[in-house]
């Protein structure tokens, strides 16, 4: 809360920066971008274009960004809903999947998931279905989490407001509010009721649950389906700081355990990423000293898989390793066999 609070005084007394401003709306990038998602994600990677970029954004030209999608999650949700002849209902802010028999999910896809890792929101519904979960995609925006990183209160009190206001009918309904993201878990438990100080903010935080923790409440209550098909070898796994604030234990490793075949080896140290901190010129290099044992690791087991909750962690450590990093939810629908493409993670 300190550190919060020194943000927000920093940028009342000095202003946001342009930089600030434009790195604390995800949800405009990803709209904007994902639109030309192949062209922009070609320009990020043009080392002209990146110097022009750290000159202008004050973005370190070695920074790897996280890519665009051509089509959105959001997009795609619907339009595999469409496809089934399923019409919304009158009082339906958003689609929803099939019949339930163990539980009804409101998706919290969050903007990474929405715009730049759409395929961890498509995995998140096809496992949720295999086990008899209902999912909907209510109307959303982002968390507030750049925003409040930044200093900027104001934003993320009103996308916090925005956000209570979508999910409590959802709520209401017998829907529990369930997201794969670690930070935005993170304010719609512990941020929003601190922001708002209201009861249906804290009604909203109640009723929220990170992917993996929701799914091994499924497990506890033995409505987990084990009909795993593929073994996950050796998986190197980072808890991201995101869930350890939230005192969950470790409820992704556990779940990737559940897989036969597999071993889990756990990196709790931090990526060093901290959101849009380490892409500013004048951290990135400092980011990746901070990150160095999670790599150290990462190279010295050279495991099968590499898997973080954070995305934003698991694009620090491509960076700094070279290897790919998958959700523990895309391992899950491998290890499931409903990768419809076989392709792995």
């Amino acid at each position: 809360r300190l550190m919060i609070r020194a943000k927000a005084v920093g940028a009342k007394q000095r202003g946001l920066s342009w930089r600030d401003r434009l790195l604390s709306e995800p949800d405009l990038l990803g709209k904007l971008n994902s639109r030309l998602a192949p062209l922009v994600n070609w320009l990020n990677r043009t080392r002209p274009v990146r110097v022009v970029m750290e000159w202008v954004l004050g973005i370190h030209r070695d920074r790897r960004l996280p890519p665009y999608v051509r089509e959105a999650f959001p997009a795609w949700f619907g339009r595999r809903r469409r496809s089934w002849g399923m019409g919304a209902s009158e009082d339906d802010s958003r689609p929803r999947t099939g019949p339930h028999s163990h539980g009804r999910v409101a998706l919290f896809s969050s903007c990474l998931v929405d715009y730049s890792y759409a395929e961890i929101g498509r995995a998140a519904v096809d496992v949720l279905e295999h086990n008899g979960v209902e999912v909907a995609l209510p109307i959303q925006q982002c968390c507030g989490m750049p925003s409040m990183s930044v200093g900027d209160l104001n934003g993320a009190i009103e996308k916090a407001k925005t956000n209570v206001a979508t999910l409590l009918p959802w709520i209401d309904r017998g829907y529990r509010i369930v997201t794969p993201m670690p930070s935005c878990s993170l304010m719609l438990k512990k941020e929003y009721p601190f922001l708002l100080g209201t009861p249906e903010a804290q009604r909203v935080a109640d009723q929220t649950s990170d992917l993996c923790e929701y799914l091994m409440q499924l497990h506890k209550t033995g409505a987990l389906r084990t009909d795993f098909v593929r073994p996950a070898g050796r998986i190197a796994y980072h808890l991201p700081c995101h869930l350890r604030d939230q005192k969950l234990g470790y409820k992704s490793r556990d779940l990737l355990a559940l897989i036969p075949g597999t071993t889990v080896q756990m990196m709790e140290w931090c990526s060093g990423h901290d959101g849009t901190w380490s892409m500013q010129k004048e951290y990135f290099p400092l980011s990746l000293k901070i990150g160095r044992k999670v790599f150290d690791q990462v190279k010295e087991e050279v495991p099968d898989l590499v898997v973080s909750d954070c995305s934003l962690a698991g694009n620090q450590i491509t960076q700094a390793t070279g290897r790919p990093v998958g959700h523990p939810i895309e391992v899950l629908r491998r290890a499931y066999g409903l990768d419809k493409q076989g392709s792995d993670v």
